[in-house]
């Protein structure tokens, strides 16, 4: 689900992709009453997000309000994930989501006493983030990385299955605004990242949307942003 109070932009007719779309909720005939909890755990995550980018900011060096623009209009997102338990357990089901690093700025974890969350270290030795009571795993993702000037380091991690156990999972991405332009706090990296732009271009890798190429909407999209950088 994106943020609570983002205000819907129409979609391309051309394209199946909305970047700022509206919240679709179930019909609360359906017995569905978790609206508004939902929502409230976006906003605190919203706002522990930016206090967390206040911390980062001065650590670098800038002043604590240096990344309030990235809150200016942001789409972050909240996922609500289940893996299935694997029965029976398969060698070639080993993990459920494979070796990654987050393509955005910071993503906040809430995930449940199954494990399974592996993080790589600095000298290449796979840990395991075990479940804590109460806390947050918290992550840097790829444009932070390029913001920092390599300071801050996106992490590679992966889950391994639990035999015969389910895993849920609720990570928060914050996300800035599609108009929002980021750089390098060292200027060394060339022209600023348009964060539309380059979400689209990420989206082209992910497994729903493997047939982005062919989707005219997003084409004239990206090139319009493209030109609108320059």
């Amino acid at each position: 689900m994106g943020p609570p109070d983002l205000v819907p932009q129409p979609r391309n007719p051309f394209s199946k992709i909305n970047l700022a779309e509206g919240n679709v909720w179930p019909d609360w005939s359906t017995g569905f009453t978790s609206r508004s909890g939902a929502e409230t755990l976006h906003m605190e995550l919203q706002a522990l997000s930016v206090r967390l980018l206040s911390l980062l900011a001065v650590f670098l060096k800038k002043p604590p309000d240096y990344f309030t623009s990235y809150s200016r209009n942001s789409i972050s997102t909240l996922r609500f994930l289940h893996y299935p338990a694997i029965t029976p357990p398969s060698p070639q089901q080993e993990l459920c989501c494979t070796t990654h690093t987050d393509s955005g700025i910071l993503t906040l974890l809430h995930q449940d006493s199954t494990g399974g969350l592996e993080v790589l270290t600095a000298d290449g030795e796979w840990i395991g983030a075990p479940y804590i009571p109460d806390s947050v795993v918290v992550n840097v993702g790829d444009l932070m990385t390029k913001v920092s000037g390599g300071r801050f380091k996106a992490t590679y991690h992966r889950v391994r299955s639990s035999p015969g156990k389910g895993r849920y999972s609720v990570p928060f991405f914050f996300e800035p605004g599609l108009d929002c332009i980021l750089t390098s706090i060292d200027g060394k990296d060339g022209e600023g990242i348009h964060y539309g732009q380059h979400v689209l271009e990420k989206m082209k890798g992910w497994i729903e949307f493997r047939d982005l190429e062919k989707d005219k909407g997003i084409v004239e999209l990206v090139e319009e942003i493209g030109e609108g950088v320059e």
